[in-house]
């Protein structure tokens, strides 16, 4: 809420590991979603004239670090600990212990004012939000399924080899267009004398085939599809790139094709091992919110 803004025994068993499994993991992550009788306030401060979006993300920012600060996780994170220990060791005496100095850092506020620890902390919260209950990661058959599914990410993309004239704007200027028109023509009689018109092209090679991605990187945005779409074995042109004014012969190309899937696998199960952290993250958030009761302040 927001004010202002095989046998009976075995079978037996087992259900019983199940259900202290459970248990244990209910226990482990119950600050998740506190009972009725636990729900918690936080004062959430934005700049007047603050989107949506900055709204949410501030209302996010103070929950996770009321989060970290009701399970005491500065005493736990090294770093933390320190950073808190240095600032309360200016203010006084720390002499009363470390746990004590560190809730004392607490109180005062550093964990938010401290751009080290306050990063750590909500780097712990959303960690822990986000974890895979039991810590198992996707079977092979769950992740063969998710490149089936995803196969356009996976597939290796088609690279294209070529040979081209290129003829330079910065070079030839207010001749350019003239010059290519010159080109085009002495192509269609006699293409071997027409590639010593050819300006010095350093950025590709005949000898390799280029992705499209490569290629609009070398020459920009476009340059790439229009050599992957011209035709194997003719001179094809005008093409404009940033330099100035191609004229490209195909010589192979490669066509997209999906990789064994035990080439792609790892990677497949890191991405989606991310997408579910991502999907539990964002579920747990909502529940968390949810046992929150935020008050919005405007700064000015």
């Amino acid at each position: 809420m927001t004010k202002a803004a095989s046998s009976r025994p075995r079978r037996a068993r087992v259900f019983a590991r199940l259900v202290v499994l459970g248990a244990l993991l209910f226990g482990a992550r119950r600050w998740l979603v506190p009972a009725d009788a636990e729900r918690r306030s936080v004062v959430v401060r934005v700049e007047e004239g603050a989107s949506p979006a900055q709204i949410d993300a501030a209302i996010e920012t103070a929950i996770l670090l009321d989060v970290a600060k009701r399970e005491r996780w500065a005493r736990s994170d090294a770093v933390v600990r320190e950073r808190m220990l240095r600032g309360v060791g200016v203010i006084e005496d720390v002499s009363t212990g470390v746990n004590a100095a560190v809730d004392r850092g607490i109180a005062l506020g550093l964990h938010e004012s401290d751009n080290i620890a306050r990063e750590r902390l909500l780097s712990n919260a959303r960690r822990e939000l986000a974890r895979e209950p039991g810590g198992s990661s996707p079977s092979d058959d769950e992740t063969a399924s998710y490149v089936r599914a995803n196969e356009a990410r996976y597939r290796a993309p088609s690279r294209t080899r070529f040979q081209q004239i290129f003829l330079s704007a910065q070079k030839r200027g207010a001749s350019l267009e003239g010059d290519a028109a010159k080109l085009e023509a002495a192509l269609g009689r006699d293409p071997q004398s027409a590639i010593s018109m050819s300006d010095p092209w350093p950025w590709t090679d005949s000898k390799i085939p280029y992705t499209r991605a490569r290629l609009d990187a070398v020459a920009g945005e476009g340059f790439g599809a229009a050599v992957e779409a011209a035709p194997v074995g003719a001179w094809t042109g005008p093409i404009r790139s940033s330099f100035g004014i191609h004229f490209v012969r195909v010589d192979d190309r490669v066509e997209a094709q999906s990789p064994p899937l035990a080439a792609v696998i790892e990677r497949a199960r890191a991405e989606l091992e991310s997408e579910s952290r991502k999907r539990r993250f964002e579920v747990e958030m909502r529940r968390l919110r949810a046992r929150y009761d935020v008050t919005l302040e405007t700064r000015r």
